[in-house]
């Protein structure tokens, strides 16, 4: 949960224009997506021409797949727990 905090805190500052972080909203493109289902991963990466990146993130405990999909003209980020 901590590296998903880090994530947000990340786009916040990188998006929020000076907003305070209790209003700060993250558009639906923008959106981080917890995957948390076979299905949902599999349907993502069979899109190959949507990914932008995909990379395995080791944690203390476990590992975190972070993957980047375009979409409309941004990155949206999805994470997987392994």
């Amino acid at each position: 949960m901590e590296y998903l905090e880090e994530e947000f805190y990340g786009l916040y500052e990188y998006l929020s224009n000076g907003e305070q972080v209790e209003k700060f909203v993250l558009s639906s493109p923008q959106a981080m997506i917890l995957l948390e289902e076979k299905v949902e991963l599999n349907k993502i990466l069979s899109n190959p021409l949507e990914l932008e990146f995909q990379e395995e993130v080791t944690l203390k405990n476990s590992i975190v797949l972070r993957i980047g999909v375009l979409s409309a003209d941004d990155v949206q980020l999805c994470y997987v727990l392994k």
